[in-house]
């Protein structure tokens, strides 16, 4: 498990695709970078490499436990696509709950309508259980 950042900034957390994401190649959002998730081992020392002082953790996104309001943002760029749509939904309610209040939640889904737009649509998705 990750431990809740302690730091004076914002923290941030990259679930999925670390390195493609590129919030670990990005100077500027890397210095706020408190974490990252990720299913490959390559991807994670290759996070590592760009981001020393970040917490990199080689595990799935979908059942990792990560503690209840940790982080102001978290992105799942390139990832969320590999995550089935039926499980989307339970996805977003965890992840919403990892988030401080007034955080924020910052994924690519896709570019075609499928079971993700439907879902999304939902209102209640985003509500943490």
């Amino acid at each position: 498990m990750i431990a809740a950042p302690q730091c004076d900034h914002h923290a941030l957390i990259e679930i999925g695709a670390v390195t493609k994401g590129r919030i670990s190649e990005d100077t500027a959002l890397a210095s706020a970078l408190a974490a990252g998730v990720d299913a490959s081992l390559g991807q994670i020392v290759r996070a590592r490499r760009n981001v020393p002082e970040a917490n990199f953790v080689h595990a799935d996104m979908t059942s990792i436990q990560l503690p209840t309001g940790s982080f102001d943002a978290i992105s799942a760029f390139c990832s969320m696509t590999h995550v089935s749509g039926n499980e989307h939904a339970a996805l977003i309610r965890r992840i919403a709950s990892w988030l401080r209040p007034d955080g924020i939640f910052v994924a690519s889904f896709g570019s075609a309508e499928g079971d993700w737009l439907r879902l999304a649509r939902h209102s209640d998705v985003l509500q943490p259980s």
